[in-house]
């Protein structure tokens, strides 16, 4: 029989759209999102890849594992299935939306995205 080969990390881009980003709810949401992320990241701290100016639209980089479904259902519904009592309510609303894709090998950042292109250059 053969041994089942574990997926490689890919990169991801986790792009969010909050229907509501007054500083109060930013104020929480960003730290359970982050968190969460960096609980499907192979490689924490996650990087930021850009964030609006009125902070309504940003994203961030992981390297996971998992893919691009997996990491949507898991940041829609953070739930730890396993241990119950480390779980996190879920964050974010119906009007907020959220897209996950794959970055790929040629990906490339330029001026406005420098601490991103130099996250992608170390990895």
């Amino acid at each position: 029989m053969e041994a089942q080969q574990l997926p490689e990390a890919r990169y991801f881009a986790a792009i969010l759209e909050l229907g509501d980003a007054r500083p109060d709810r930013l104020v929480t949401l960003v730290p359970l999102l982050k968190a969460q992320l960096d609980k499907l990241s192979t490689e924490a701290p996650v990087e930021q890849i850009f964030r609006s100016v009125s902070a309504d639209v940003f994203a961030y980089a992981i390297k996971s594992k998992l893919n691009s479904g997996q990491i949507k259902a898991a940041i829609e519904s953070p739930g730890d299935r396993i241990h119950p009592e480390k779980s996190v309510e879920p964050f974010l609303f119906s009007r907020d939306h959220l897209l996950v894709m794959e970055i790929g090998v040629d990906t490339t950042a330029g001026e406005g995205f420098t601490r991103f292109g130099t996250w992608l250059q170390r990895k």
